[in-house]
């Protein structure tokens, strides 16, 4: 990551944040990923999805749910954590013989993402639906957005 970032002016690309290339180090990256892993990631799209639409003065009127599929070689054994599967189901990008996780995703009347979410391989739309429903009126309570 050093050499990576040592390639580039820094003061140039972010002048605000005063970043020396010796702080962008292999071990801060770790670090980094390992608050990230605190995080529930799906929280944090929604939030900084709504500060995008606020900066830009975007609305958000309608949502469109919907799942995708991704495909993943290895064995997974014993790696459920929380909603959160590697393991076989309908595979949406017709790869049956594959594990698989999913991607759910919510989508304003634009196309602009409201929130996301990972799932189980063998969790079907019919399933997450009404709990992405749900979250997102849980979350979205008192923050919407209008022109």
């Amino acid at each position: 990551m050093h050499e990576f970032w040592t390639q580039d002016d820094l003061d140039f690309i972010y002048p605000e944040l005063g970043l020396e290339e010796k702080w962008l180090s292999d071990d801060a990256y770790a670090r980094a990923h390992d608050k990230f892993s605190d995080i529930r990631m799906g929280h944090l799209v929604s939030k900084i999805s709504m500060e995008m639409l606020k900066m830009h003065d975007l609305s958000l009127e309608s949502v469109h749910l919907d799942t995708t599929s991704k495909s993943v070689q290895g064995v997974y054994e014993d790696d459920a954590e929380g909603n959160f599967h590697i393991t076989y189901g309908y595979s949406k990008d017709k790869q049956p013989d594959l594990k698989q996780y999913k991607i759910g995703c919510a989508d304003q009347q634009n196309g602009l993402v409201v929130m996301g979410d990972i799932i189980a391989g063998n969790h079907s739309d019919n399933q997450w639906n009404p709990s992405a429903i749900k979250l997102m009126s849980s979350f979205f309570r008192g923050k919407a957005i209008a022109r």
